[in-house]
């Protein structure tokens, strides 16, 4: 298990995640994080599981779209919330 992270984005997807599950969107919009799939295997990479599910949600034209929702296992809060005491 790799260190906590250092990024301010990082920092804050986690914060998000801790609170309840986000869409590619939300971790855009809320954690102001560019590209979410990258950024999630970045934490990943530092041994956190992570997990995504496709859901469909509407896009802006109304068009039905699939896109990733991603949250926390049980063992992903414990450690995030060790990192971010």
């Amino acid at each position: 298990m790799k260190g906590a992270p250092t990024s301010l984005i990082d920092l804050r997807i986690l914060k998000f995640l801790v609170k309840q599950a986000l869409t590619t969107m939300q971790l855009q919009i809320q954690a102001g994080c560019n590209h979410a799939p990258s950024r999630i295997l970045g934490l990943r990479n530092r041994g956190l599981d992570i997990p995504c599910t496709l859901i469909r949600v509407l896009n802006r034209d109304g068009v039905e779209v699939r896109t990733g929702l991603y949250s926390l296992t049980a063992k992903d809060r414990r450690i995030v919330r060790e990192w971010l005491k």
